[in-house]
């Protein structure tokens, strides 16, 4: 009895492990997810049980299962319903699961078999009109995500495990938020005012409908009826995410509703806040590029590595950028406004600078001057070029030996400590 129950043990055990090498081969949840969802396709495909079943098929069989699905997939996307450029998306998965669990197939015969690849569409980026219009048909909730979206450019699958301990207050309104905390992709994107107020609103909204806020707390959670913040908090679904944004970007007319796989859209779902992003800040020539792509998360060539801009470094380049980043023609309006006021007080403060410098030079002149007078008249005491009087010789000598004009001295000693209280504060 014992070696039977031990022997159903072992075989549950071995019924597992070869999903189980296939998933922990996949750091990604997301990823993970998706990639056993198009595994399960592949089972149903072929009429294969489980797991275990189709890690005992034989090879040559399975290579004919394998070719078999990619001719399936060929019938589908010559009817419209599927892109060429997501065949290796479709087999990846089956690839993974047969390496891990030591199956050896053909898979370079297989891939040559795709239909050839379609040009790249989905490349053009949100305007900043675009996303005026999509928070126009949103909930709070969404708005905020929009705004996070705009303001960052991040990644969509960075959004869902955010944390309130990822998140730093700045100057100026800003607030700093760390992606991929505890990653080695770790990197600080930044919020403009704008988007830092949508988010601490969202923040207090959520506090009142009972959720208790804390470090661990989701940045972005999954919808709750109002007052019920408490009950059931999740992180949002992939597929829920994506979906809502969709259906937000339909209504705002900028996503056609969904026909045909072929009808492409110019502008891909979350890819089109980051190629905004991307535009804005490349486009700004003052901006250093090379922290231009440590905000987007990139690591690129020797700079990639060994260049580590600091939180405070990035964030005074993304200054630069937060006028354009900002969606709210009022709040652009008023950043310009501020920008204005700050360049014409950087001005007038300047402008005293001068001529506080200006008067400086007049009265270091009237002191050098009066110095000058004294060595000349040193000299034809020391050196007589002709006859003095006794009373002319002790006049002179006075004047040497006077202190600089109390005047002069009074008005030096006000200029260099109001220049001191001027040039100490900037």
């Amino acid at each position: 009895m014992k070696n039977s129950k031990l022997r159903t043990k072992v075989h549950d055990i071995s019924l597992e492990r070869s999903l189980q090498v296939f998933e922990e081969s996949i750091k990604s949840d997301v990823t993970k997810k998706g990639y056993k969802k198009r595994l399960e396709n592949f089972l149903k495909f072929t009429n294969i049980e489980d797991y275990d079943s189709l890690v005992k098929i034989d090879p040559k069989t399975l290579q004919t299962f394998v070719e078999n699905y990619v001719i399936q997939l060929k019938q589908k996307h010559r009817q419209g319903a599927l892109r060429a450029n997501s065949f290796n998306m479709y087999l990846a998965p089956i690839e993974l699961f047969c390496i891990q669990n030591d199956i050896i197939l053909n898979f370079k015969k297989v891939k040559r078999m795709f239909p050839p690849r379609e040009k790249l569409t989905g490349e053009e980026p949100f305007s900043t009109d675009d996303i005026a219009r999509m928070l126009k048909h949103s909930n709070m909730r969404w708005r905020t995500i929009i705004h996070f979206l705009a303001s960052t450019g991040v990644r969509p699958g960075a959004i869902f495990d955010l944390r309130l301990k990822d998140i730093k207050e700045l100057d100026d309104g800003c607030i700093a938020v760390k992606i991929y905390a505890g990653d080695p992709q770790e990197y600080w994107a930044i919020l403009t005012p704008e988007a830092s107020k949508a988010i601490r609103e969202y923040f207090d909204k959520r506090k009142l409908d009972g959720e208790k806020l804390d470090l661990e707390s989701l940045v972005f959670r999954n919808h709750y009826r109002e007052t019920m913040a408490w009950h059931d908090i999740r992180k949002i679904s992939a597929s829920s995410f994506y979906i809502t944004l969709a259906k937000i970007q339909e209504k705002a007319g900028i996503r056609k509703r969904f026909t045909l796989t072929k009808e492409r859209h110019d502008k891909r779902i979350v890819y089109g806040f980051r190629k905004r992003y991307n535009t804005v800040l490349k486009l700004n020539k003052e901006i250093n590029s090379n922290i231009v792509e440590k905000l987007m998360g990139h690591k690129n060539g020797l700079d990639g590595v060994y260049f580590t801009p600091t939180l405070e470094e990035c964030y005074a380049e993304f200054r630069m950028a937060i006028t354009d980043l900002t969606i709210s023609e009022e709040s652009r309006q008023s950043l310009r406004i501020k920008q204005q006021e700050e360049k014409i007080s950087d001005l007038e403060i300047n402008q005293q600078k001068i001529l506080d410098l200006e008067e400086g030079v007049n009265i270091m002149g009237a002191l050098l001057a009066e110095q000058m007078v004294k060595n000349n008249l040193r000299k034809e005491l020391e050196h007589p070029t002709h006859h003095h009087t006794k009373r002319q010789d002790l006049q002179i000598k006075q004047i040497v030996k006077s202190p600089p004009s109390p005047d002069a001295m009074k008005a030096f000693m006000e200029w260099s400590q109001r220049g001191s209280k001027v040039y100490n504060s900037n």
